[in-house]
């Protein structure tokens, strides 16, 4: 499957929680993985117990084994039920967040790629030195959801993109709120028209649950 690369500013806590989420099934892989190698040697009539630190194993037993192992592991994450990558994770988010906005499949809108914003969208700040995100999150999509969600959020906020850049045209030198608040409040009433994918990507991270019970799974919700 193809992928696309994307980088998620967010808040640290995010970033954080992304990071205990794949961890937890990195943990829970080898957890599954090791249970299998048990029942696995058990069969062969392997120790299994304490006493299987004190058997002498040939080098060839022991490539086997990790032969077995590496088998295994694919074996797990085949079935589609462990995502031990933040990429796996993300990836999950994602496409539930954009199933859940009705964005997931069917034909994507035009879009004026001329105008769409290749960094910060207009709107997107308070018009003063904001809070920037400290958190990142680095992942690998299916490569059509990025430009799925560019595509839409371009949907959504272009008349107010484009009346925000007329903004900024018709007050090149107004800085600070204090100058103006009148024309800062309709800078402020024409960005909660804008919808950033940036926006999108931090909805889909809150979808991540980190598992109730030690050895249970991460989950991503639907809805």
């Amino acid at each position: 499957m193809e992928t696309s690369p994307i980088k998620i500013r967010t808040c640290t806590a995010d970033a954080d929680h992304v990071r205990a989420a794949w961890q937890s099934e990195r943990a829970r892989l080898r957890r599954l993985v090791g249970d299998r190698m048990r029942r696995h040697l058990k069969a062969e009539g392997w120790p299994t117990g304490p006493d299987a630190e004190h058997v002498d194993v040939p080098p060839a037993e022991l490539r086997r084994r990790r032969k077995v192992r590496r088998e295994f592991v694919a074996a797990v994450k085949a079935g589609g039920g462990v995502r031990p990558t933040a990429t796996a994770v993300v990836g999950a988010a994602l496409e539930a967040e954009l199933e859940a906005r009705g964005w997931l499949t069917g034909p994507m809108p035009p879009v004026d790629w001329e105008m769409v914003p290749v960094a910060r969208w207009p709107g997107t700040g308070s018009g003063e030195r904001g809070q920037a995100w400290r958190g990142v999150v680095n992942a690998h999509v299916r490569a059509d959801l990025p430009p799925r969600t560019v595509a839409r959020c371009w949907e959504h906020s272009a008349e107010a993109v484009l009346a925000l850049i007329a903004w900024r045209d018709a007050h090149p030198k107004l800085v600070h709120r204090s100058d103006d608040p009148g024309a800062w409040a309709e800078y402020d009433r024409l960005a909660t028209g804008v919808l950033t994918p940036g926006d999108v990507y931090r909805a889909a991270l809150k979808r991540i649950q980190l598992p109730q019970t030690e050895r249970g799974a991460v989950t991503i919700t639907a809805r």
